[in-house]
């Protein structure tokens, strides 16, 4: 299975790798640098070692005026000048996000949201951070789009913690505080990180009459499987070895979500709506 091969961590600033080496400390963690062009420089480097998944994560600016500093942005899709990448994988990963962080901030009010981050040439502000805003994006940095394209085929998964918003530009007062206190979440975040490294692979939807490894339902009260209301609710342990399971879901909208989370880990056989996953109105 894919994650039986070593999972890269790319962080574009040495604090942010500093960080996550201390919490990764079996795990290839590597400062990419900041910028786009360094990012570009490391990508060429980065397709001559051999690793199974790859995650970038660092910290970001906010971009809508719902987001606020401390806030963990995990990327359902990456948009940048030369296109759009998605990240399938993001609602798993962000679910796995929000559990470690209630159980290492129990006090905390870490928030936890799926969206879109986009990666630009050069620090935002004003008319450019708004427009950015205006087209969905939650968070900018400059290397996600990047860096990503390392990944090429294998699971990507891209997590930023956000220092600066449009309220708290990166010039004003507070900004080293939200900076550590930022760094410190992405280091508390990053047993989520190997979780979701150790869910990837390859696996088979099965009906679930054939005993499958693990079931997930999403129809409560059928008295089987693993029930779930949205896919953020899988725990990622669930699925770490798992080869073969079943996804029975309340509709064909839903049995989708799911099944397009799980591609995000790894390559899915079966069809969805024939068998490997049960449907009903």
């Amino acid at each position: 299975m894919t994650s039986c091969r070593p999972l890269l961590v790319c962080a574009p600033l040495r604090p942010e790798a500093r960080a996550l080496r201390g919490a990764l400390p079996h795990h290839l963690v590597l400062r990419t640098g900041c910028g786009p062009t360094r990012a570009g420089a490391a990508v060429r480097s980065l397709r001559r070692r051999d690793f199974g998944a790859l995650v970038v994560a660092g910290v970001a600016g906010g971009l809508d005026d719902s987001v606020r500093s401390g806030d963990v942005i995990v990327a359902d899709e990456l948009r940048a000048p030369g296109g759009v990448l998605s990240c399938p994988s993001a609602p798993l990963l962000a679910g796995e996000i929000r559990r470690v962080l209630a159980a290492a901030e129990p006090h905390g009010r870490a928030r936890v949201r799926c969206g879109p981050i986009a990666t630009a040439h050069r620090i935002v502000h004003g008319s450019r951070r708004r427009e950015l805003a205006s087209g969905g994006a939650l968070a900018v940095d400059l290397e996600s789009a990047v860096l990503a394209r390392a990944a090429r085929e294998r699971p990507l998964g891209v997590v930023r913690v956000v220092v600066d918003t449009a309220r708290q530009p990166l010039a004003a007062p507070g900004t080293p505080g939200r900076g550590m206190a930022a760094l410190r979440r992405l280091r508390a975040l990053a047993p989520a990180v190997v979780r979701w490294h150790q869910a990837t692979g390859p696996r088979r939807l099965v009906d679930p009459a054939g005993h499958p490894e693990l079931v997930l339902t999403t129809r409560f009260g059928d008295g089987s499987g693993q029930p779930v209301c949205e896919v953020g609710d899988v725990a990622l342990s669930w699925l770490a070895g798992v080869r073969e399971l079943s996804v029975v879901a309340a509709d064909a909208a839903t049995a989708a979500r799911f099944t397009d989370a799980l591609r995000g880990l790894g390559p899915v056989e079966g069809e969805p709506y024939r068998g490997a996953v049960e449907t009903t109105s």
